[in-house]
């Protein structure tokens, strides 16, 4: 796998990123089809936080390599609130299609990581049969590394089981409090790495517990001994060897910026009329 960080005080240099990927997919030109140099599985992934210019950025590559994006932010994949989860609008997705966005019901409470790792791993495997290049963009980190790497996430059966277990917790343990408690019970370590109101994720602690009979925690650290001895973990659990991953930073000063004009954006589009409609709707 190749890693970039780019830290920007500017506007990002797009046409310096294409030129960089080419160099990477091994030809000196930015109208590269990597499918016509024998490279397997080739995969780019943006990360960073909120407001560094990933969506965008995505769009770019998608267009220059015959691309298209997978989504990996855990609250677009919702529909419903696009000024809220700051979607991108049909105007600034290009024609570029998205997979992933916006396809769940918002009442949907038992998506999590383990599915989101099958449907974007039967979207890679589509793609790359149709010789398009796949782009994963988002800044749900836990997303991203369930796809990227191998054996990093602790599979907890089929779907079906999976929410049936988690309705029986939700009605062990109704609210956040409850359940926060039941984890510190079970498993001190991750709770103590979570936040009381992060349910989804303690849930999804739980739901590890009651079906492996073995706390997250303990997991992880299993996993840790898997790799073979002088061998740097992060990249001995690589799941596609032609993987490049792009981390977008920016100064706090321009990222702050940046995100004062998103949201005044974002009140000028009617966030606060949607986020009433949706509030009276659900």
């Amino acid at each position: 796998m190749r890693n970039i960080r780019i830290t920007s005080r500017f506007v990002l240099n797009k046409f310096k990123v294409f030129k960089l990927i080419a160099r990477i997919f091994n030809k000196m030109t930015t109208s590269l089809d990597p499918f016509k140099y024998s490279i397997e599985n080739p995969l780019i992934v943006i990360s960073g936080c909120t407001g560094t210019g990933k969506s965008d950025l995505g769009v770019a590559i998608a267009k220059q390599f015959n691309g298209e994006i997978i989504n990996a932010d855990s609250m677009q994949i919702y529909k419903g609130l696009d000024i809220s989860s700051n979607k991108m609008t049909k105007e600034e997705m290009e024609g570029i299609p998205h997979h992933l966005l916006g396809f769940l019901e918002p009442t949907n409470s038992s998506y999590n990581v383990q599915n989101f790792r099958e449907d974007a791993l039967e979207i890679l495997n589509k793609l790359w049969a149709e010789q398009k290049l796949p782009v994963i963009v988002g800044g749900t980190a836990y997303y991203i590394e369930s796809v990227i790497f191998d054996n990093n996430l602790i599979v907890t059966g089929d779907r079906g089981k999976g929410e049936t277990i988690r309705e029986e917790i939700l009605k062990e343990f109704p609210t956040v409090d409850t359940l926060y408690q039941e984890l510190q019970r079970v498993d001190p370590e991750t709770a103590s790495e979570l936040h009381r109101n992060n349910k989804h994720r303690v849930l999804r602690a739980l739901e590890i517990y009651r079906t492996t009979g073995k706390t997250r925690s303990e997991h992880q650290k299993e996993q840790q001994k898997e790799a073979p001895e002088g061998y740097d973990h992060f990249f001995t659990r690589l799941r596609f060897k032609n993987t490049f991953l792009i981390n977008l930073d920016m100064e706090k000063d321009v990222l702050n910026e940046r995100l004062n004009k998103r949201v005044d954006k974002m009140m000028e589009r009617g966030l606060l009329k949607e986020v009433t409609d949706f509030y009276d709707e659900v």
